[in-house]
């Protein structure tokens, strides 16, 4: 807003003076106009810490370049009162300036209490103290619950603390502005609201502050008597929302109102007066009439803020309001919390606060809990007399009643019940068919659609596992230090555990014989199986595999002529690695198994009580292996019988072609070595069904002796 600076008054250096005003003026549009391009360079939802410290930046500045021009201000007023007449245009011009230019300085200040606020909820403390609680509420048991919730009252205390006084100390600031040397008296009556209208010291010096510079103008400055006033005028709103059971905020709202010559909320009041000029004119008048009446003769006018203060005060004692909240906060349950809530407002504002008088803080909300215990003990008692009378009433009457009523609907709510499980049970008989039906229909579904997937299945299985046996096989070298470094770390695992493996070794070897021998019927049923299922398999792929003999015999022998030299190399490392561990650990291997085996020996003597070879053992191997024979005689005939009917007999064409699948992959792998051999195949009666003539596998024996040999 526009300060306009006032009339010319003839000041000393009135010239200069104006100048700074005016330089005053255009820097706070200057900012205004900077605000404007802050704001507009976020989005309109950012809150972030930047935004909110570039916005509180300007502010602060704005704040600087107010009071500079406030004191400005004030000093033409005060020259204008000393010069011209108290109604004079000079005055009045001067006083609306002043007027404007404290308007605009608390609305700054209040800016920048909100952008405070604001940075208080979005920074990274705020942030950290959430996750914090979220964690703790997570993870802690019983008593770190309480840990916890005893600790975020603590940082909730301090983080009150802190911003109740960022709070008071600008209010502060503007009362001190106001009301220069009379500050204190104001601080000592906001101090004391806690009890006289039912508000801390921080709410009173925000109401304050809402309407004493038109209190300050209607008294010509007189900032004690204006105190006075102000106090009277709060203790006035207080009393009325309390009398008439109205909203203190509505009644602050109707005497700003006042003070800017708006009479429209006159009637928040509820004091029978409406809500025009002339309805407070009339509440003047009558003011003015109740005083005289008493031989106390006013002259309230409409025009002067401090008539206006007093005239609604004078009103509200003839009909009995005055001094309603200080009765209700040593009286009432209502006014007694509320006091006691004001007072602790003012202890959490004094924590933070170096010169606050913690002494007297804590001294005033003691008093106030001691005042509403006084209150809301009796009531208690009161309550909890009428609750066993209450109770003592139903035992005789409600009661029984109760039990009767259930007693009586017992029968018809247990026919209920049979019946509703019985229509269930019908139900479900009734539909079961459909159910059954329903059921099978999705298992036929799903076997459907797997056996039609199969073919396109199967297929991505191979290509997968191609891909990975692909990858391993170009990640060899990788996979070999990391299985060695595995089997070390075994090794070192192991050796560090022997003693414990020893110890444990009989249990381990006495569960495993139990399930062995439990399970042998299983075991060789499945070992007949994989057998005839290889057997199978090879002979219908021995085409194949003989085909490729040549090509893996080749790989073979040109990979072990590329190794073999780091073969042996290794091989000599491993044998003399473990043949130094062994002689490192020899005696204790030799005491640990001499232990083992000697305590074995001697608890089985003792269970058997043998001293000399055992006729008993005698007897239990003799038994033992007439039954592993028996078995095996026995379980072999069918193994026999399952082999030859999953072997198909072979005619002479499988034959001929199995051979000859044989002889061309030696033909085509050996064309390049020369010479000549003879290939026949021969039936198992000794028939010779043919012979094939191959001259370079001669060369390939004296050029290759190894694989000759081979």
């Amino acid at each position: 807003m526009a300060t306009n600076i006032g009339p010319k008054i003839g000041i000393d250096g009135e010239k200069q003076f104006r100048s700074e005003l005016t330089s005053i003026g255009q820097q706070l549009r200057t900012l205004g106009t900077e605000m404007k391009a802050v704001t507009s360079s976020f989005d309109a939802n950012d809150s972030s810490q930047k935004k909110l410290a570039a916005q509180s930046d300007v502010l602060t500045r704005r704040l600087s370049l107010q009071e500079q021009q406030l004191a400005g201000i004030q000093k033409g007023l005060d020259y204008a009162k000393a010069n011209y007449a108290e109604n004079s245009d000079e005055v009045q011009k001067w006083q609306q300036a002043l007027n404007n230019a404290t308007t605009d300085l608390n609305k700054t200040k209040a800016g920048i209490k909100s952008l405070n606020d604001e940075a208080k909820n979005t920074g990274p403390l705020s942030d950290f103290g959430k996750t914090l609680k979220s964690g703790l509420a997570t993870a802690a048991k019983a008593a770190a619950a309480a840990t916890a919730a005893a600790a975020g009252a603590m940082a909730a205390l301090v983080k009150s603390a802190v911003e109740n006084y960022g709070e008071y100390e600008q209010l502060v600031g503007g009362v001190e502005t106001l009301f220069k040397n009379s500050a204190d008296t104001v601080q000592e009556y906001a101090n004391n609201a806690y009890k006289t209208a039912g508000l801390s010291a921080n709410e009173y010096m925000e109401t304050v502050t809402g309407f004493s510079a038109s209190l300050l103008q209607s008294m010509g400055n007189d900032t004690q008597a204006a105190a006075e006033k102000a106090n009277r005028a709060i203790t006035d709103m207080s009393d009325n929302a309390n009398k008439m059971g109205s909203d203190m905020k509505s009644i602050q709202n109707a005497y700003q109102g006042f003070a800017k010559q708006n009479y429209t909320m006159l009637d928040n009041l509820k004091l029978g007066y409406g809500g025009t000029k002339e309805e407070m004119q009339r509440l003047i008048d009558d003011a003015n009439a109740l005083n005289a009446a008493q031989g106390n003769y006013t002259s309230y006018t409409i025009e002067s803020y401090a008539d206006i203060v007093d005239a609604i005060h004078t009103v509200q004692t003839e009909m009995g309001i005055t001094g309603t909240t200080a009765l209700e906060a040593s009286t009432t349950i209502q006014g007694s919390v509320g006091a006691v809530k004001s007072a602790w407002k003012n202890l959490v504002a004094g924590l933070a606060n170096d010169n606050a008088n913690l002494d007297t803080l804590v001294t005033n909300l003691l008093d106030s809990i001691t005042t509403a215990g006084n209150n809301v003990i009796p009531r208690i008692e009161s309550a909890l007399a009428g609750i066993s009378q209450v109770i003592a009433g139903a035992s005789q009457t409600i009661i029984p009643m109760v039990i009767s009523t259930i007693t009586n609907m017992l029968p018809q709510l247990l026919a209920a019940g049979a019946s509703l499980v019985s229509a269930i049970g019908t139900g479900i008989a009734d539909n079961l068919p459909a159910i059954v039906s329903a059921a099978a229909g999705v298992i036929v579904q799903l076997s459907t659609g797997l056996a039609e997937s199969l073919p396109e299945l199967i297929p991505a299985v191979v290509d997968i596992i191609l891909q990975i046996v692909e990858t391993l096989l170009d990640n060899v070298d990788q996979l070999v230090d990391a299985a060695i470094a595995i089997i070390t770390g075994l090794a070192e695992g192991i050796i560090n555990a022997l003693p414990v493996l020893i110890e444990k070794a009989p249990v381990i070897i006495s569960k495993l014989v139990d399930a062995l021998v439990k399970n042998v019927p299983k075991i060789l049923q499945a070992a007949v199986a994989v057998i005839i299922t290889l057997a199978s398999g090879l002979i219908k792929n021995i085409p194949s595999l003989i085909a490729k003999i040549p090509q893996i015999i080749s790989s073979l022998v040109d990979g072990f002529l590329e190794w073999q030299s780091k073969i042996a190399e290794i091989g000599t490392n491993i044998v003399h690695g473990i043949w130094e561990g062994i002689k490192a650990a020899a005696g204790w291997i030799k005491d640990k198994i001499s232990d083992f085996v000697g305590g074995i020996v001697d608890d089985v003597k003792d269970v058997l009580g043998i001293h000399s070879p055992s006729k008993v053992f005698a007897g239990i191997g003799e038994n033992m292996a007439l039954g592993l024979g028996q078995g095996f005689a026995s379980e072999m005939q069918s193994v026999g019988a399952g082999i030859q009917n999953a072997i198909p007999t072979p005619t002479v064409d499988t034959v001929y072609n199995a051979a000859a699948g044989m002889v061309n992959g030696l033909a085509a792998q050996s064309t390049t070595l020369g010479g000549t051999y003879t290939v026949n195949l021969v039936l198992e009666n000794g028939t010779k069904i043919a012979t094939w003539l191959l001259d370079p596998m001669r060369e390939a024996a004296r050029s290759n002796p190894e694989v000759a040999t081979a």
